[in-house]
């Protein structure tokens, strides 16, 4: 914002306060307490000029280092946060999490042929075998992943929200 005076505006208190042209016609509160209306422009051209009014066209608000900070954190989290979420949405999108389709009728036919010794045996085999030695299944694999990649998601999404509040917290941070 660029204003070309600044004028001093009286209270009945004693202090003053900064006006612009701008605000012209507002209603200012003193730190006493008293509303103090900014006069209307023509009049206001009449009140004495401020030590530091900055010349024609100079710059009256700007960045403190806080705000930079902040604006530049938000900015940086925003935008590693939307790049996880795209990458990691992009790889999931790349997951096989369908469950392949058994042979049932396949299966079944080996089964039958079967003797009852060979069925007694392969029920042994199965009951003997030591956990260590399961086989967890591809799909299984990969909906675990997905689960992982989908909570990794879901955290990018809220840093990304609380990098945009922390750029917001810094834009409304330069406002009256």
């Amino acid at each position: 914002m660029t204003v070309s005076q600044l004028y001093r505006l009286p209270c009945d208190c004693g202090r003053e306060f900064l006006v612009t042209s701008i605000q012209a016609g507002e209603v200012l509160t003193c730190g006493c307490g008293r509303a103090r209306e900014v006069p209307t422009l023509r009049a206001l051209k009449k009140l004495p000029l401020s030590d530091l009014a900055p010349g024609p066209g100079a710059r009256t608000r700007r960045w403190t280092a806080l705000q930079g900070a902040i604006f530049n954190l938000g900015l940086v989290v925003a935008l590693i946060s939307l790049a996880a979420i795209a990458f990691f949405g992009w790889q999931r999108s790349k997951l096989d999490l369908r469950k392949p389709g058994l042979q049932d009728e396949e299966m079944l036919a080996r089964v039958m042929e079967l003797t009852p010794s060979q069925a007694w045996s392969a029920w042994v085999a199965v009951r003997d075998r030591e956990l260590a030695d399961r086989y967890t299944p591809a799909y299984l694999q990969a909906r675990r992943v997905d689960r992982k990649m989908a909570r990794i998601i879901w955290v990018s999404a809220i840093l990304t929200v609380l990098g945009l509040g922390g750029i917001a917290a810094a834009l409304a941070m330069n406002r009256d």
